[in-house]
């Protein structure tokens, strides 16, 4: 194995780990509800305390490096395949090719649902250093990923995200203290900005519609108050009517006329006429006669037309190019 590929695929060497019960305890309570996110600045001891829980399990378990180039899909799933236990009687992973392109989001339920079947019962999968691909594509293939989840698992991995917006920056010696009120939400004072309801929010803006609502539903349900503030961040279609004119008319340019097309087939009125009021006269009128003589189309393609419209204008406004009217990050 390459020395790439052994950075990226095995857990590194714990070596002279200094045992913290508390933390490991934690992290067992956090996985038996079917998923962890460990969050702490550097050199607060995350890794070494998975590494620890790891060894002490002695189950199965599967360790992922992101680097910066997982941004790239076609790379994160080609390393992703490389790290699956291998089974034999079980086919090939499917490759991302040139053909998925235009269909990432569709790929990855593929790969996916393929990759979870290959891991034995019990495996823990280490997903380290997220915050390296930081991407909008990223997350929204980490949504898939969520979404792939048994259903009684989702509401409490996107909880434990949303919860966790940071750690005090105090004190080494407290490390214990601080990384056990991360696991419970509960910490205060000062924060680092990793996790919390935006990145809960970036994930779910990626998940179907049919996942989307009783997941959100689920969460609001157990927290009312973090639902609330999770709903405030996701941007939907119909939250166009935020973004100003000159944001539209960049959005409109980015945007292939027949995803547009389709994507309006479900679209308010009020939306409808905003997007042909930013359009040139005859680009509006071509549209208007193409929606017309447009038939019928499956509320699927039209939900997936509109995500890949929304994720083009979160791309943007990430970029500074545009501003998502009052969802999102604030804008100064």
């Amino acid at each position: 194995m390459s020395p790439y590929l052994l950075a990226k695929l095995a857990a590194p060497k714990g070596t002279r780990i200094l045992r913290r019960p508390r933390v490991l305890s934690s992290i067992d309570r956090a996985l038996r509800a079917g998923a962890c996110w460990v969050a702490a600045p550097a050199g607060y001891g995350k890794t070494h305390a998975v590494l620890d829980y790891l060894e002490r399990a002695r189950g199965p378990h599967v360790w992922y490096r992101i680097d910066e180039g997982d941004q790239d899909i076609a790379s994160f799933f080609h390393y992703m395949a490389l790290s699956a236990p291998r089974a034999r009687g079980r086919a090939t992973l499917p490759a991302f090719g040139p053909e998925y392109a235009d269909q990432p989001l569709q790929f990855a339920r593929r790969f996916f649902r393929a990759y979870l079947a290959r891991l034995r019962r019990g495996t823990v999968l280490v997903l380290d250093d997220v915050h390296n691909a930081d991407a909008a594509d990223f997350r929204a293939t980490l949504a898939v990923l969520l979404s792939e989840l048994p259903q009684t698992i989702r509401p409490d991995v996107v909880m434990r995200i949303a919860m966790l917006d940071g750690v005090q920056p105090s004190a080494l010696t407290e490390l214990d203290d601080i990384m056990e009120k991360q696991f419970a939400g509960k910490s205060s004072g000062k924060r680092s900005a990793l996790g919390g309801a935006k990145a809960a929010a970036d994930i779910i803006n990626g998940l179907d519609p049919s996942d989307e609502q009783p997941l959100m539903e689920s969460i609001s349900k157990s927290d009312e108050a973090l639902g609330a503030r999770i709903q405030d961040l996701i941007f939907v279609f119909d939250n166009l009517m935020d973004v100003d004119d000159r944001g539209m008319q960049e959005l409109l340019r980015q945007v292939p006329s027949d995803k547009l097309l389709i994507a309006m087939k479900g679209a308010e009125e009020t939306l409808k006429a905003k997007i042909f009021k930013n359009m040139s006269q005859r680009a509006a009128e071509m549209l208007k006669d193409d929606l017309e003589a447009k038939g019928p189309v499956k509320l699927s393609e039209v939900e997936a037309a509109q995500k890949e419209i929304v994720a083009q204008a979160r791309k943007l406004a990430e970029d500074g190019t545009i501003a998502l009217g009052g969802k999102g990050e604030e804008y100064v």
